[in-house]
């Protein structure tokens, strides 16, 4: 009985991973494909150093879905784990998917910490960050999750018996939730809030400011960000419960059925944390009709897209009030 059990369990999580998984995995690549082009074509966003850090987060998220959702779906469909659990393959996955992770939450946290500091009446903040500097800060972001989570490329090994991916490393076995904990689901979320509750206060503060100036600003960006953040906060959380038990019961000896029962509980609570990294481009739609437009002139063929924002025209608007008062 409890081998037919076990079966069935072992079934509903290859379902689960076969048909969600793959959705997930088609709907991102659409999407980062758009954003990417999106991002890089329109005249009101390529020269943002905030439009750069999420055209990086774009790119850092479809590695992360290649290395952690592909070979779960590749399982999921065959059956089939010998690939997957290829050395070589195990090793540079395991290192390639927190670090895609952490590295395109941070191009997040970047990004909107830009808008913080353009939405911001000092005009010495709106001009701290440039693109030179956006394009150094990316690069060194990158070095650094290579380096930080390199580690995993040798506490993760192919285990003989039975023939599976795992941590080897009694210590790492107890470290690596943790970490997975901290730096891109807990991290990212408190650092979100605060930068977006910023975002918000300063919009606030502005509104006079625009009505005096008689200048209607078409921010692209912001919404989406702050759109973001809260898909992320509610993606993050099913996450992070599971991730508190399984840091607390560690020590805890478990059946084989219990194993089998956590990993249906652990993939229905852990799929929707790869949504912040496969959906953006959907969310960007609804919440933005600017973007909307932009999506449609892209789609239509038209040579060129217009800006919706000056920005030149904007900050001398800024000189010129500030000189009045």
């Amino acid at each position: 009985m409890n081998d037919n059990f076990l079966r069935l369990l072992q079934s509903i999580l290859q379902t689960l991973y076969a048909t969600v998984g793959l959705v997930l995995f088609i709907i991102d690549t659409i999407g980062n494909l758009f954003n990417v082009i999106l991002f890089s074509r329109l005249e009101s966003l390529n020269k943002l150093p905030s439009s750069l850090f999420l055209l990086a987060s774009f790119i850092g998220s479809q590695i992360m879905l290649i290395t952690g959702l592909v070979p779960r779906v590749i399982v999921g469909l065959t059956g089939n784990t010998s690939l997957v659990n290829f050395l070589l393959l195990c090793k540079v996955r395991t290192m390639l998917k927190p670090a895609s992770a952490t590295f395109s939450m941070a191009c997040v946290c970047l990004a909107a910490f830009d808008r913080y500091l353009y939405s911001s009446l000092d005009l010495r903040c709106q001009r701290w960050v440039t693109l030179q500097q956006t394009r150094l800060i990316i690069t060194i972001t990158v070095i650094l999750c290579l380096v930080v989570f390199s580690p995993y490329a040798v506490l993760f090994y192919t285990a003989p018996v039975p023939s599976s991916c795992s941590i080897v490393n009694p210590i790492f076995i107890y470290v690596q939730p943790c970490l997975s904990l901290i730096f891109y689901n807990l991290a990212p979320v408190v650092i979100l809030s605060i930068i977006c509750s910023l975002i918000w206060r300063n919009l606030g503060q502005q509104v006079a400011f625009y009505l005096r100036g008689h200048i209607r600003c078409y921010d692209q960006v912001t919404p989406l960000i702050i759109a973001q953040m809260i898909v992320i906060l509610a993606t993050t959380f099913p996450t992070v419960i599971w991730l508190i038990y399984t840091i607390t019961t560690q020590n805890v000896s478990k059946s084989s059925l219990l194993h089998a029962q956590e990993a249906i509980v652990s993939t229905v609570f852990v799929l929707p944390a790869y949504c912040p990294y496969s959906i953006m481009f959907y969310v960007y739609l609804i919440v933005s009709p600017v973007f909307r437009r932009n999506v449609k002139c892209l789609v239509l063929g038209k040579r060129r897209i217009l800006p919706e924002i000056n920005t030149q025209r904007i900050r001398k608007s800024n000189i010129a009030l500030e000189l009045r008062m």
